[in-house]
């Protein structure tokens, strides 16, 4: 595998929270964190896809090698009218320990309207 996943991606994940009231999700958010961190694995698996199963015997398997950090998290642009953040942030990944790839990757948070957020991830 290359040092740096170099495709650019744009996935998007949705979460609806019920009983969140009006709170907004900023770029540290722990869930929206675990929401980046969740989209970069399904495109990591989807990157190695074939050959990674053909290493494992169980695909579940793949999710338990492999690490991901965010690092440097930053706030681009804020507007909590509409209730989004454009962010920025360092991402490593690590297979079985070692430096697997990474780089500088954005995210926009949005609100939802059932008051929970969209994550859509670029930069994988």
């Amino acid at each position: 595998m290359k040092n740096k996943i170099m495709l650019l991606t744009s996935m998007l994940a949705v979460f609806g929270m019920s009983g969140c009231g009006n709170s907004v999700y900023d770029c540290s958010n722990e869930e929206v964190i675990a929401t980046v961190k969740e989209i970069a694995l399904k495109e990591f698996d989807r990157q190695v896809g074939q050959s990674a199963l053909a290493i494992f015997d169980d695909a579940g398997t793949l999710k338990n090698m492999v690490a991901i950090e965010l690092n440097s998290i930053n706030p681009i642009e804020v507007n909590k009218k509409l209730g989004t953040y454009q962010c920025a942030a360092d991402l490593k990944m690590y297979f079985r320990g070692k430096p697997a790839g990474g780089g500088e990757i954005k995210y926009l948070v949005q609100k939802s309207a059932s008051n929970g957020y969209y994550v859509t991830v670029s930069g994988l």
